[in-house]
């Protein structure tokens, strides 16, 4: 039987570690073993946008594949006194078998934003943009062409599918 003193302790440095990772953009300096899974299932865990660091994003963006399943999403941050971040959010499954939502990229190559509208006029001219704000906004301003862009934009495009 665990003890009043034990059900309350605070966090072992394992728990710690786990518990960042959660909230981790990157995998520098860690020693990732989980899997990506897209598209994300039904009964995934519950999403939410909150970042430990920057808050609630000023815009949010789906990323589905050809058929309109949720790949994941990319937040815009405005953060005070700093310059904007784009951070991914997407679906994991831990080494316990645990999905989790983390402030993590897709593995390369990343799926395209507006890839689910390609499909759907796979002949359009396509206009690749940079980054999801200008996709929408090509997308309105040309509605005969197809705007896509990959995530973390130019900076990335190589890993882009």
């Amino acid at each position: 039987m665990t003890s009043l003193n034990e059900a309350f302790a605070p966090p072992s440095a394992e728990e710690l570690v786990r518990a960042a990772q959660d909230y981790s953009g990157s995998a520098q300096g860690s020693a990732y073993t989980d899997d990506l899974i897209t598209p994300v299932p039904t009964g995934a865990p519950a999403l939410h946008f909150g970042h430990p660091e920057f808050g609630q994003p000023a815009e949010t963006w789906r990323y589905t594949d050809a058929s309109g399943a949720t790949l994941g999403f990319v937040a815009r941050f405005d953060p005070p006194a700093t310059r904007k971040q784009f951070i991914p959010r997407t679906l994991w499954r831990d080494a316990h078998g645990l999905l989790r939502w983390r402030w993590r990229s897709w593995t390369a190559p990343r799926p395209l934003y507006g890839l689910d509208r390609l499909a759907l006029r796979p002949e359009a001219l396509v206009i690749v943009a940079e980054g999801e704000k200008a996709a929408d906004a090509a997308g309105v301003i040309f509605p005969d062409a197809v705007a896509v862009t990959s995530p973390s934009g130019s900076e990335a495009a190589q890993k882009g599918d």
